[in-house]
């Protein structure tokens, strides 16, 4: 008369389909919960990265236009220093600068560039050929 008994207690132990059920259902949430909160930590990483990128990016692009202003002005300061013609009459001059021209009339002007700049040769060619002779 034993088995029955043990038939019985056996059949007690399993767990009805409704528990079952609960526990794949609190288990499966637990689950979405985890992967979002996962996909949560996965997108703030790439969007630090995308942030340190575009600042990366952005701090390039500032060092790249400083590099083509300053190597403009030093072509600028090098042309006009190679050729002695490099400053604007229509600007004023910086401080500590002093002024080897003439302002005027169009004719005073001419003039004076006809008198005074008799040679158009770069300055290191003119030196160049003045030490040779």
């Amino acid at each position: 008369m034993t088995a029955p008994q043990d038939q019985a207690s056996s059949v007690t132990e399993r767990p009805s389909i409704g528990d079952m059920l609960s526990e794949i259902s609190a288990d499966f949430t637990t689950l979405m919960r985890q992967e979002v909160e996962l996909a949560k930590a996965e997108v703030q990483e790439s969007a630090k990265r995308a942030g340190k990128g575009a600042g990366m990016l952005a701090g390039a692009g500032v060092a790249g236009h400083m590099t083509l202003l300053f190597a403009s002005l030093a072509l600028w300061w090098a042309i006009g220093d190679e050729t002695g013609y490099g400053w604007s009459a229509y600007r004023e001059l910086p401080v500590g600068w002093r002024s080897l021209g003439t302002r005027g009339e169009k004719q005073v002007c001419l003039d004076f560039i006809r008198e005074n700049w008799t040679d158009m040769r770069p300055r290191s060619l003119r030196e160049r050929m003045a030490a040779s002779h």
